[in-house]
């Protein structure tokens, strides 16, 4: 994936690179939800953006691991993971 792409998809998130600041980026708030953690955000970032790649690539598994920079394999497991498709 292009580190443009990246950029402007980590960007959706509020993240931003060290350096740079967005003065329209969200302020984070504080986490209330016990249920909520670093591991379960990182999940959901991964998951939306294969979701979002494979829709990009018309569900084609080998183009999007290829893109995502993942051996097939990995993705295939990924998706029975996050429960994205077949």
């Amino acid at each position: 994936m292009p580190l443009r792409t990246l950029m402007h998809k980590l960007a959706t998130y509020g993240v931003q690179p060290r350096g740079r600041r967005d003065e329209t980026a969200p302020a984070l708030l504080p986490v209330e939800d016990e249920h909520h953690s670093f591991k379960v955000a990182v999940q959901r970032f991964e998951a939306n953006l294969i979701l979002e790649t494979l829709q990009t690539t018309g569900w084609n598994k080998a183009a999007t691991a290829r893109q995502l920079g993942m051996a097939l394999s990995t993705l295939t497991k990924k998706i029975r993971l996050y429960e994205l498709g077949d």
